[in-house]
């Protein structure tokens, strides 16, 4: 996962605000390992809250689904706000299950000042706290050219109606 913005047509690609360890980009299969010799992963979602339980399923529902496809043997939900775990109690808890390298995806549509700052802050936070761990974050949701995709088929099914 790259630590860089993914390309959408029209759009510039700035520069990635966001940390890694070291302070620069990593390949996709560059890991931590831990003292036993062996790098385990984590996925931390990052996701803001809410105080509506439905809300908060929905994005359950997709982390299920993630978790199903066995990419990461840790996967923890992190709320900025509303809710429990937050952020960093997300990451303690990776720590804890033995994750040497943790890789911090914003469940976010846009870059508001949770995604430009907070959830960045956060992350070189947990960078100072746990020196042993490396961090890596993605690119928030609404980078993805998918999303377009998606409004059509979702503007396409009304017209169909």
């Amino acid at each position: 996962m790259p630590n860089t913005y993914n390309g959408v047509s029209g759009l510039p690609n700035p520069p990635s605000p966001f940390p890694t360890r070291e302070g620069g980009a990593q390949s996709q299969n560059d890991s931590v390992v831990s003292e036993t010799g062996r790098s385990l992963r984590a996925l931390l979602v990052m996701v803001h809250g809410s105080p509506r339980p439905i809300a908060n399923a929905e994005m359950f529902r997709v982390v299920e689904a993630v978790k199903a496809r066995a990419a990461f043997p840790i996967v923890e939900v992190g709320f900025m706000e509303c809710n429990e775990p937050t952020i960093p109690e997300a990451i303690a808890t990776c720590v804890q299950q033995g994750a040497t390298e943790v890789i911090a995806v914003p469940y976010f549509l846009h870059t508001g000042t949770h995604v430009a700052d907070d959830l960045p802050t956060l992350i070189e936070e947990a960078m100072e706290r746990y020196p042993g761990v490396a961090f890596r974050m993605g690119d928030y949701l609404g980078r993805s050219e998918r999303l377009a995709d998606i409004l059509t088929d979702r503007t396409r099914a009304v017209l169909a109606v």
